[in-house]
């Protein structure tokens, strides 16, 4: 049987489950703001001008977006049949 997503076990097993890809987005987030308040001329610029990059490209953005979500990797069953598309 399939596990309610409301019982404390489950969500204790799908934190534990994405807390991996949870320390890599933090650790993502970390960078850009480190990156965008850079004392280092032009690096600040350097980096806008990569994310806008990222922004003009749907494919890569949508990909980075989802698994920013949880939408991608590598995901319990649970989760997998509650995700739309």
């Amino acid at each position: 049987p399939a596990a309610d997503a409301g019982d404390p076990r489950a969500r204790r097993r799908y934190e534990r489950w994405r807390r991996g890809d949870t320390l890599a987005t933090l650790a993502a987030m970390e960078g850009l703001h480190r990156l965008f308040t850079s004392a280092t001329p032009g690096v600040a610029r350097a980096g806008g001008l990569a994310l806008g990059a990222v922004d003009g490209f749907a494919p890569l953005k949508r990909r980075l977006a989802d698994y920013a979500m949880g939408r991608r990797g590598d995901l319990p069953r649970l989760v997998r049949g509650a995700l739309p598309g």
